[in-house]
């Protein structure tokens, strides 16, 4: 029986299902993913795949990998906020780089100053072989 229609106001989340299923594919799913405080003592706060982050100076972080990529080819994103919530001034660059099988550089800076800063909410996950 094909699913038509939900009605998502009436929905109850205690029936949903979870995947229990496996991926096979590769590239399919995070290799690695990382939330971390950048500001003072950098401090991770939630991830997978990552043993450590690198302060390399102000706004300038090696993301680290537990288990290497496969090679460099593998893709990388990451966002950013002064605070939570936002407030202020959301102008901000990231720049964010494969830059190794065993890690990714980041540098973050803000855009109405143009010099590199540190943010206290830094998140990153990268997809890969």
């Amino acid at each position: 029986m094909a699913i038509t229609k939900i009605n998502a106001d009436a929905m109850d989340l205690t029936d949903a299902y979870a995947f229990t299923g496996t991926v096979t594919g590769t590239g399919q799913t995070a290799k690695a993913w990382v939330n971390f405080n950048g500001t003072g003592t950098v401090a991770i706060r939630a991830s997978y795949n990552v043993s450590s982050i690198t302060d390399n100076g102000t706004g300038n972080y090696d993301i680290n990998f537990t288990t290497a990529m496969a090679n460099t080819s593998y893709a990388v994103v990451a966002s950013t906020a002064y605070n939570i919530p936002v407030s202020g001034n959301r102008d901000v660059n990231c720049h964010v780089v494969a830059e190794a099988t065993t890690h990714a550089n980041l540098n973050l800076w803000s855009d109405d100053s143009n010099v590199q800063i540190d943010f206290a909410y830094i998140q990153s996950i990268s997809f890969g072989d």
